[in-house]
């Protein structure tokens, strides 16, 4: 046995000996060819050829490869330029991607650069003047690819200003305007305030007073909701809510040092606040004649000093008071009526105040005593203000008159007019700092300014939407504050902020504005944006026969202009592949107080807007689910948001009758369309994004310049059951169609743009059309009704094609959205939605939604991404993958 054993262990280690000897010979000629094919070639054991990129030469094989090429597995390349070899062998950049000077960087219009992975214009481009990384100076612009100052402006020193506007250097460099005074055209002159630089929603009922703190930081607000407010002035953030006041603050008025806030109330008292800590300091009041107020305390104001207050009051009394103590220093200062507003004079020495008896009376500051009776108004005096120096007092009345008074002697010096309030009482009025220019603010909702010394009439400011309780300069004498009923304050300014130019009595920057663009009244046309005074397409998207388009991503110019994926595709990076549905819930987006009414999708899909009944909207960045920014401004629920193609501009529709246009990048409000008589229900814009459609409760549609916000026609207005529930425009840009009821319950209309004329009226449906949908080519419109049903018709010849039988349920189908790739057509019915095929009526998906009614739904543009908004106040995101 031990023999046998001992022959297989020989018989194995013989067999390993030969294999280990097979392996190495056969390793051997790997080597020899492999060395042999990179360092010789020509008759050899293997028969040699050179690898691609070399050429044999004397028996060596010797790279082809030029100057600033490299050999890679491919052949020769040039590491700066090659796609597929990137800075090295084998790095290939990703799709959308090209190499340049070895790095990969984003593929750009043929018209723009990549610098640092940014498509720029480096004719035009700041930060990249001719060049990637040359930066213009600041205030400087890039022209041409070369840094100067834009033609409106002049370079002093190293900076760029316009000397008709700059109060440092007006009508030339280094010639600085007086305190209070402004530049305007080259020369200095008195605020005369036109631009609406702010506003703030500031109480939830009227605001009757506002004040600025002396260092212009802190800004205070009195309302009807019994409140004291203060604020951060440059934000609009709250700082302080001050509660203590049983009744109506009507006036608020900062401490000469800022440290202070009074307030006067309907509860017959008046309170120092701390404006640092928002805590109480003092009460200013009594239970008698000469302890304090026995009836509504009306108006207050500060002597220079800080050391006295007076005070005026329904209980017929002015009083002043020692502010340290707390104590009533003159307490008998008779009206026969209603003291309705009181004021000290610059030096101190002297109290004027107003009432209801249509006297202004003049007091000694020191004695109590009367110096004279004002008598000329035939009604009531609501307001009156002495001028900075002194001389002058100003009265505004309930007979809608505004009279100057000498000071001196009480004589009438001029009524600036017999109808300053268009008929309406006088509520407020105010001096600029230098005492040229008086505001008053009346009952007709505007504010007016006029000229003292001849009494014209400068300017009238239309912003506000109820009735002015209070105008006031502010300190540095560069802006006026006012309060209204609408529950606002807004800010004016006597000058345009640095860089800004005046066009057609508004402030714009020249540099990116679309309706003034490089100079007043170039505006750019359709989709196009104003990049450093010249107009064109937004960075990363292309010019398609006068339309920015982006290439990388829209289906019907894909990769470059013309160029159209197949129904059913979508466009990714400049290829076309096949889309997907939305179906799988992602984020659930929460931050709305009230139910989301709408959302719109920016035309990149990377931004998100939303509508609430909380009247804001609010902006979110998709990919984080963060809110960018709230934008603030309605006075009423908004019911429809909708983006332009430019992905710039968000229009918002209001139950408050107006329509807002937003830079959606910034917040900035750019145009408040007024003109609809009742809520405004629905906003579309024009594919080319020249125009935009509004449609109301007051039955019309109203076309608009989607850049100027200027009103271009009207349509409709017929006699009707119902308002316009929708609008939408066709493809080409020649059509809108819009559900209305218009002619009877069921019908909807297909307008001619160009006429404004009816091309056709559809008639199928039972009752009310609640939404209407153009398909890709334009060539179908999708409808929904509360009569249960989903219509698709033929928009040529107005043919019903199909009724989709499983549109019928329970609950009407409260409305319909087709993805832009023309896949699925979403239809919401309360808390669920559900995806067909837009022409088999196939149930494509069925997305339990949210707790309670969906109220608006969006794709992207690639129709991958759905968006739901509620009444549960959340939104939802919904993707294919």
């Amino acid at each position: 046995m031990d023999y046998f054993d001992s022959l297989l262990n020989q018989k194995k280690r013989v067999l390993r000996k030969v294999m280990r000897t097979i392996v190495l010979f056969v390793l051997h000629v790997f080597v020899l060819c492999w060395l042999s094919a990179n360092w010789g070639c020509g008759p050899a054991v293997c028969s040699p050829e050179c690898l691609k990129g070399f050429r044999c030469e004397a028996g060596q094989c010797v790279s082809t490869c030029t100057s600033g090429q490299t050999n890679c597995s491919s052949g020769c390349v040039d590491l700066q330029s090659s796609k597929e070899h990137c800075g090295f062998c084998d790095k290939a950049c990703k799709e959308g991607q090209f190499c340049k000077a070895g790095k990969c960087v984003q593929s750009c219009p043929k018209d723009q650069e990549s610098c640092s992975g940014q498509c720029v214009n480096l004719q035009t481009h700041p930060k990249n003047c001719g060049e990637c990384g040359k930066a213009c100076s600041a205030q400087q612009s890039c022209v041409k690819g070369k840094c100067g100052c834009p033609p409106w402006q002049t370079l002093c020193g190293s900076t760029c200003v316009d000397t008709k506007l700059d109060t440092g250097h007006c009508g030339a460099c280094g010639q600085k305007c007086p305190s209070g005074k402004v530049c305007t055209d080259g020369k200095c002159s008195s605020c005369i305030p036109f631009f609406h630089e702010k506003s703030l929603v500031a109480h939830q009922e009227k605001v009757f007073s506002v004040a600025l703190s002396p260092g212009g930081k802190i800004l205070a607000t009195g309302s009807a909701d019994d409140t004291v407010k203060l604020w951060e002035a440059t934000s609009g953030k709250l700082l302080h809510t001050l509660k203590g006041h049983l009744a109506d603050v009507f006036d608020v008025t900062f401490s000469p040092d800022g440290k202070v806030i009074a307030s006067a109330s309907g509860d017959f008292s008046i309170r120092l606040w701390s404006v640092e800590t928002g805590k109480l300091v003092k009460t200013l009041a009594g239970t008698n004649l000469n302890e304090g107020h026995r009836e509504e305390v009306l108006s207050i104001a500060f002597s220079k000093d800080g050391k006295r207050m007076v005070s005026g009051a329904r209980d017929d009394t002015v009083k002043l008071w020692d502010v340290a103590s707390g104590k009533v220093i003159h307490a008998r200062l008779f009206h026969d009526d209603d003291v309705t507003s009181v004021a000290f004079a610059p030096d101190g020495n002297t109290v004027v105040s107003a009432s209801s008896d249509k006297k202004v009376k003049l007091w000694h500051a020191s004695t109590g005593k009367e110096v004279r009776a004002f008598v000329g108004h035939k009604d009531g005096v609501n307001a009156v203000a002495f001028s900075p120096n002194g001389q002058i007092v100003a009265s505004g009345g309930r007979d809608s008159k505004v009279i100057l008074w000498e000071a001196a002697s009480g004589k009438l010096l001029r009524t600036i007019t017999e109808n300053a309030g268009n008929g309406d009482a006088v509520q407020s009025v105010a001096f600029s700092i230098d005492g040229e220019t008086l505001a008053t603010g009346s009952l007709d909702d505007t504010i007016k300014l006029w000229e003292v010394s001849s009494g014209k009439q400068l300017r009238v400011l239309k912003k506000h939407t109820g009735d002015i309780s209070h105008v006031g300069f502010t300190a540095d004498g560069k802006s006026l504050l006012s309060a209204s009923a609408d529950l606002s304050v807004r800010f004016w300014r006597c000058a345009c902020p640095t860089g800004d130019s005046i066009c057609s009595e508004a402030c714009v920057n020249l540099n990116q504005s679309g309706e003034h663009c490089g100079k007043c009244g170039n505006a750019c046309s359709g989709d196009k944006v104003c990049s450093f005074t010249q107009c064109g397409c937004p960075e990363g998207t292309t010019d398609c026969s006068g339309v920015c388009r982006d290439i990388r991503s829209n289906a019907q110019h894909c990769g470059k202009c013309g160029s159209a994926c197949p129904e059913g595709e979508v466009c990714e990076e400049g290829k076309c592949r096949i889309a997907c549905n939305p179906k799988k819930q992602g984020k659930t987006l929460s931050g709305h107080s009230s139910s989301v009414t709408s959302v719109a999708f920016r035309a990149d899909g990377k931004i998100l807007a939303s509508a609430s009944a909380d009247k804001s909207i609010k902006i979110w960045e998709v990919s984080s689910g963060k809110v960018l920014r709230t934008l603030s401004g309605h006075q009423a629920l908004i019911n429809r948001v909708a983006f332009s193609n430019n992905r710039r501009i968000l229009a918002s529709a209001s139950s408050d009758k107006t329509v807002k246009l937003w830079n959606a990048d910034t917040g900035r409000l750019l145009h408040t369309l007024s003109g609809h008589g009742d809520r405004v229900n629905c906003v579309a814009f024009s594919e080319n994004g020249k125009w935009l459609a509004s449609g109301s409760d007051d039955k019309k549609i109203r076309l608009w310049d989607a850049v100027t916000g200027k009103l271009l026609k009207t349509l409709g207005g017929e006699s009707s059951e119902d308002g316009v529930r929708d609008v939408a425009f066709s493809s080409d840009n020649k059509t809108l169609v819009s559900s209305s009821g218009v002619g009877g319950k069921g019908d909807f209309r297909l307008w001619e743009i160009s006429s404004g004329k009816v091309l056709r009226v559809f008639k199928g449906h039972k009752d009310v059309v609640n939404r209407v949908v153009f398909n890709r080519d334009g060539k179908r419109i999708y409808t929904s009704s509360i009569d249960g049903s989903v219509k698709i018709w033929e928009s040529a010849s107005g043919k019903l094609l199909k009724t989709l039988s499983h549109s019928v349920e329970k609950k009407a189908p409260i409305g319909i959205a087709i993805s832009p790739n023309g896949k699925a057509l979403a239809i919401q019915y309360q808390s669920r939605v559900k995806l067909f095929e837009p022409d088999s009526g196939r149930l494509l998906e069925s997305l339990e939604a949210h707790t309670d009614q969906v109220n608006g739904v969006s794709f992207t543009a690639d129709g991958e991404t759905l968006a739901t908004a509620s009444s549960d106040k959340t939104i939802r995101l919904w993707g294919c993958r």
